[in-house]
């Protein structure tokens, strides 16, 4: 197919609607002469090979459209998905938020709760961990339960602290022994 020249086809059909309105204004041969040569330069212009590259253009906008259409629909979609996922993302990220907020809230509060390095290893300075910490403060708490419990073991552990200058961690270690041996006893 050829490609038509659309400027001169709209320049002769528009040259052949003048001599139309020429003729029906005025009449007489002479704008009839006229309006035939001007239909006859536009006929030839505009033959079937013409009409059916005009098609054809007409045909391949029309599939463009529809495509950039449902171009345009998927990138809606998309968008409105992403837009969806974002929204999911900023919820997750803000119960993440405040979910360690708590955390670090409730670690201040257990970490306010361990005064001092009692509960950790005198040579490291402080390395060890809350949970390490709290292990030693329960087996502290058992040992005070224990030692609270009967009066005739107090004699026992204050000469244990007396011994060990106070150490706590060898205290625990003689109490520990004392309970044992307290354990297996018969008359226990």
């Amino acid at each position: 197919m050829t490609n038509p020249n659309k400027a001169e086809l709209r320049r002769l059909a528009e040259a052949s609607e003048q001599a139309f309105a020429n003729l029906c204004e005025h009449g007489g041969d002479e704008a009839a002469e006229a309006w035939h040569a001007a239909e006859e330069a536009y006929s030839v212009a505009s033959g079937s090979s013409v009409v059916l590259a005009l098609l054809d253009e007409s045909d391949e906008w029309e599939r463009l459209f529809k495509s950039a259409g449902n171009a345009t629909k998927n990138a809606i979609s998309d968008r409105d998905q992403l837009r969806a996922q974002v929204e999911a993302l900023r919820i997750q990220v803000s119960t993440l938020t405040e979910w360690y907020s708590n955390a670090l809230d409730v670690i201040r509060e257990v970490s306010a709760a361990i005064h001092g390095v009692t509960y950790m290893d005198p040579p490291d300075g402080g390395d060890v961990s809350i949970p390490e910490q709290i292990r030693r403060m329960a087996k502290d708490a058992e040992l005070y339960r224990w030692v609270s419990s009967g009066v005739q073991e107090a004699e026992t552990l204050v000469s244990v602290v007396i011994c060990h200058g106070g150490d706590s961690r060898k205290v625990a270690e003689r109490i520990a022994v004392y309970m044992e041996a307290n354990q297996e006893a018969p008359n226990a």
